[in-house]
């Protein structure tokens, strides 16, 4: 994965393995039903999904840490041959090639970027090696995009800052504050230090494959339940499951009912048989649920029950509530997970508590 790109088939056949382990198993004969789509299982937490790793985006980012590696300037033993199959040069720029086993989109002579480019800053030092029009080095932006009009009609659109720094030092450009300071210091005599690109992801300027994967898989999306729900002190089956009943995806008789799978001759609730069986009417709107809700509401002294179960995780317990339960929340989870019948082998003598009877 970290050097050559993997064929769509491949990936496929990976993330199906994964599919059927989540939601099924692997020697399972019998078809489960997926209940989210795997796209959105692969954004992150704050995107609204699990955050599993997506292969297919993994595998760019991984192939990017060679990217940075040569345009960075970084050499080691057997760069040449890695170069020559990969990559090509192009006015003190690299691309990846266009044929074989290509690993990023091509990038032209076009101003047109893909996402590695975005997020490389130059810093100028002596200009030799940074594109005045095309390198983002005015304030973290490129000439480029912040005067179009000036660069459509330059006849050197891919000269360097050294190269151009007679031909543009008279026009418009040269007024702004930061080109004017560049400008002198490469007329004058003092020596300079190399130029040097930064990744603008990082707070230190390195590339890192975490960042360049997070790049890559952010959709844009921000969801600010989702970590809330899947981080709680509750078990991780637990918060998988109250996950899927908030965004209304656990297979409710309505739900079956709509896939022509439904074992009952109508999709009517099986407790109160008053309504459908959906999400928000099995948690909230049930009179069995009703009555739960408020006996919990009586005792964390709040409003009878939730309205819904957006309520329910938004507004319905107050937060000065939620930071009471969290230690005696944590020790329900503890015995829960780590507390075995064989523990309870080892300690005959003393009586088990009512919570840790809830684990059997």
């Amino acid at each position: 994965m970290s050097i050559f790109k993997l064929h769509r088939w491949v990936v496929k056949s990976i993330d199906k393995i994964r599919r059927d382990f989540l939601w099924s198993s692997p020697e399972s004969q019998q078809r489960k039903i997926r209940l989210v789509n795997w796209n959105r299982l692969c954004r992150s937490r704050d995107q609204g999904g699990w955050n599993i790793h997506n292969i297919e985006t993994f595998n760019m980012a991984l192939l990017g840490k060679w990217w940075w590696k040569i345009l960075s300037g970084n050499r080691w033993c057997g760069d040449a041959i890695f170069i020559k199959k990969l990559f090509q040069r192009d006015a003190h720029r690299i691309f990846f090639i266009s044929t074989g086993r290509k690993l990023f989109p091509q990038r032209t002579r076009s101003r047109n970027r893909y996402p590695p480019w975005i997020n490389v800053v130059s810093s100028v030092g002596d200009g030799a090696t940074t594109l005045f029009w095309l390198d983002n080095w005015v304030e973290g932006r490129a000439p480029a995009d912040i005067w179009p009009h000036l660069y459509r009609s330059a006849s050197n659109k891919e000269g360097t800052v050294r190269e151009l720094v007679e031909e543009l030092g008279g026009t418009p450009l040269g007024d702004s504050p930061i080109i004017r300071r560049v400008f002198d210091n490469l007329r004058s005599s003092l020596p300079l230090a190399d130029d040097r690109r930064l990744w603008r992801l990082t707070s230190n300027g390195t590339f890192t494959i975490k960042s360049f994967y997070s790049f890559l898989n952010d959709r844009g999306l921000r969801c600010c339940w989702t970590p809330i729900i899947l981080k709680s002190c509750c078990p991780k089956k637990v918060n998988l499951f109250n996950w899927l009943a908030w965004d209304d995806k656990i297979l409710t008789l309505e739900k079956l009912a709509l896939r022509r799978c439904n074992p009952f001759p109508t999709p009517t609730c099986v407790m109160c048989h008053a309504d459908v069986e959906s999400s928000q009417h099995l948690f909230t709107h049930c009179p069995v649920a009703v009555h739960i809700w408020r006996f919990f509401g009586q005792l964390f002294e709040v409003r009878g029950s939730p309205n819904s179960l957006k309520d329910l995780w938004g507004n319905w317990l107050p937060d000065s509530k939620r930071a009471k339960l969290d230690e005696p929340l944590k020790t329900v989870k503890r015995s829960l997970e780590f507390l075995t019948s064989r523990d309870m082998e080892c300690v005959p003598s003393v009586p088990p508590s009512p919570l840790v009877l809830l684990s059997f």
